[in-house]
């Protein structure tokens, strides 16, 4: 018999490389690649400006047919109130401009230059200067890209060197002009008070609110009797600021706080004084007439009274779950009421969106919201409206208008390392191409009253803070401030056609395999492990937090985006080849440490084969391997393989969709 041992290694990046953070030029680029049009002189970025500005083909002004905030002009304007508002029209939600024209919102995220996710800090945690910065820019001639202590911004700097002392002016108009040349017509979330002429989205913060577990959490308590008072300061702040602003769409405040059974699980193990237990408490009491003997009894102590019970450091899994999903959808109607009160008071004129929601989130969450809210605000980073479009039905029966204000497609390039296996995608074009797939299609939702897309620059390669920050190629122009050329071309090919797709005209962008796009030569390692079509489409490539799974920067999951519910996934099937068969496998997987009392055989399922049709559980043998963040395991058979054996089919277990990144499969090595 002959013996060959074949190798799948995820990690072509192992720990040890991973350690080591990209260098960084004069210019904030990554030192270890050229690519065309990469910078080397000052020079060079002042022909840049030069060559754009004698490319614009439209005016610094509102577009034909259009009014000056965007509307579209057709006929007869609607009613016109001075501000956006929304209306239902021809069973399909719009904004209204101020002018009383139909508007769909095509926006930008992070319009600032100062916007502090564009700055990378000076210093590692120690204290030491990194050594990533092979040349700052000098505090003399740039201090602007000093302003945010501990930190410098190498795109503020480029911003200067490119149009000069008055760059703050000038990067302002071109970007209103790039705008209207690409299609978009207004700002979006995360521009923190900064204007350039076209409708926005306000951001805010609650500030001295009381908040459930602050060391990992921002979500907010709205039980504490002082949530109103303590939360009115910063909404009378931005109101007063904006409240005649007719260019001011609605106000966004906070992101991404709302509550999951997870954070539910955290009040209960807060103390006597935490507003939230006491609430939940009360409504198991409730659904209890009152009884709270018989609440005591969820957790085996029938004589506890409430004052115990508020004590006591409680568990989740023995509330019944739609006890737990209604008590997360009132408290977010308690939040969301308050919090639209407020804004009425303070500013009666504008729409309020609230916060952006976020998959990791309970449905329950928005759902609850939904009466509340003008608009919801979703973050979706993938292909389609994914595990929003889980939830389409009960969204449309609350006939809940909403917008998409994080969507992105990333490439791994130029240092960069790719986001998640929903959006990182092969090349520039390929860019272009998930965002008229995404934008055309989710426009086409008659719920859908536009997007922001996350973000205009590109991240610092060296990381927006440290330890782990993000540094992603999102941006639609680089931060030398140069546009993404072969992306943009199909961006605006999108732009041009969203507002006849929400208006039910046309049909939206097509593509045989949208998947296709997706995709790192890490993944694609991976992925060449397994018979064509032997994937399930709800399993994918996750490179993203290598630092979590020691190092490994490619690993299966099922995607909670795309997950219908809970069960078995095929993440693969391998075929050992003509007349050979396998004798055995070693699989590195990794378990979130919330799931790592359950065994991992549980969650990783390996089935044998000798014609590919009938298939049967290989007995795992589980050896514990090195702990990260999450568990690492390997898993080999526990007796053996049969005979017979030419197929091995691998398969990951969800128990819950929201959590099915929990469990994911890493190297593959298999044994013939």
């Amino acid at each position: 018999m002959r013996i060959a041992k074949c190798w799948i290694v995820c990690c072509l990046l192992g720990a040890s490389a991973m350690a080591s953070e990209p260098s960084v030029d004069r210019y904030g680029q990554f030192t270890g690649a050229d690519w065309p049009g990469k910078v080397t002189s000052d020079e060079q970025l002042r022909q840049d400006a030069a060559k754009e500005a004698a490319a614009f083909t439209l005016p610094d002004g509102p577009r034909e047919g259009y009014d000056r905030f965007g509307g579209r002009i057709e006929g007869v304007p609607r009613k016109a109130t001075g501000f956006f508002r929304l209306e239902k029209i021809d069973g399909r939600w719009w904004l209204i401009s101020p002018e009383g024209n139909r508007f769909f919102l095509q926006g930008v995220d992070a319009v600032s230059c100062r916007e502090n996710g564009y700055n990378t800090p000076l210093n590692e945690l120690d204290g030491s200067p990194r050594k990533v910065h092979t040349e700052l820019p000098d505090r003399k001639e740039f201090p602007d890209a000093y302003l945010t202590p501990g930190k410098v911004s190498y795109l503020i700097a480029n911003l200067q060197r490119k149009y000069g002392p008055d760059y703050d002016r000038i990067w302002r108009e071109v970007t209103r002009r790039r705008f209207r040349e690409w299609g978009f017509n207004a700002t979006a979330k995360w521009s923190w008070g900064i204007t350039i002429g076209l409708p926005y989205i306000e951001d805010a913060h609650l500030g001295d609110v009381r908040r459930i577990d602050v060391k990992r959490y921002r979500a907010v308590d709205p039980y504490d009797p002082a949530f109103a008072e303590r939360a009115e300061p910063s909404v009378r702040a931005v109101c007063e600021k904006r409240r005649n602003d007719p260019m001011l769409i609605a106000y966004s405040i906070e992101n991404e706080n709302g509550w999951s059974p997870e954070l539910v699980e955290l009040i209960l193990r807060e103390g006597a004084d935490s507003p939230a237990k006491n609430a939940l408490l009360e409504a198991l009491a409730a659904r209890r007439n009152g009884d709270w003997k018989a609440v005591g009894a969820l957790w085996g102590r029938g004589n506890a009274g409430r004052k115990e019970l508020l004590q006591a450091e409680l568990t989740l899994p023995e509330i019944p779950a739609e006890e737990v999903a209604e008590f997360i959808r009132n408290s977010s109607a308690r939040y969301h009421r308050i919090l639209r009160e407020l804004f009425r008071r303070h500013d009666p004129d504008h729409l309020f969106m609230g916060a952006a929601h976020c998959p990791k989130q309970s449905p329950e969450w928005y759902l609850g919201a939904a009466g509340f809210v003008d608009f919801l605000g979703f973050n979706i980073y993938g292909l389609n409206l994914g595990w929003v479009a889980r939830d389409m039905a009960l969204l449309q029966k609350a006939d809940t208008p909403f917008a998409v204000l994080e969507y992105s497609f990333v490439t791994e390039e130029r240092g960069y390392p790719p986001y998640s296996g929903n959006n990182t995608v092969v090349d520039q074009e390929a860019r272009g191409i998930g965002f008229r797939y995404f934008t055309e299609n989710a426009a086409a939702n008659e719920l859908c009253i536009g997007f922001g897309y996350f973000i205009y620059w590109d991240q610092p390669v060296t990381r927006r803070n440290l330890p782990n920050g993000e540094a992603f190629l999102f941006g639609l122009v680089n931060q030398c401030d140069q546009p993404y050329q072969e992306m943009l071309a199909h961006v605006k090919t999108a732009n041009a056609n969203l507002f006849d797709l929400h208006a039910g005209k046309g049909k939206p962008f097509y593509l045989e395999r949208p998947r296709s796009i997706l995709g790192t030569v890490r993944s694609q390692a991976l992925l060449d492990t397994f018979l064509p079509g032997s994937i399930s489409s709800s399993v994918i490539v996750d490179p993203s937090n290598p630092h979590y799974f020691n190092g490994e920067t490619a690993r299966l999951k099922v995607d909670e985006n795309a997950a219908a519910a809970p069960g078995l996934y095929h993440a693969g099937v391998a075929a050992s080849g003509d007349g050979q068969r396998f004798t055995g496998f070693d699989l590195t997987v990794f378990l979130w440490k919330k799931a790592s009392p359950g065994d991992p055989a549980h969650y990783f399922v390996v089935e044998e084969s000798g014609d590919n049709q009938h298939y049967s559980p290989v007995e795992l043998e589980v050896r514990p391997d090195v702990p990260g963040e999450f568990n690492c395991f390997r898993l080999v058979p526990r007796n053996g393989l049969k005979r017979n054996t030419a197929y091995l089919r691998f398969g990951i277990r969800a128990d819950s969709v929201q959590t099915s990144w929990a469990a994911q499969i890493g190297q593959v090595r298999l044994d013939k």
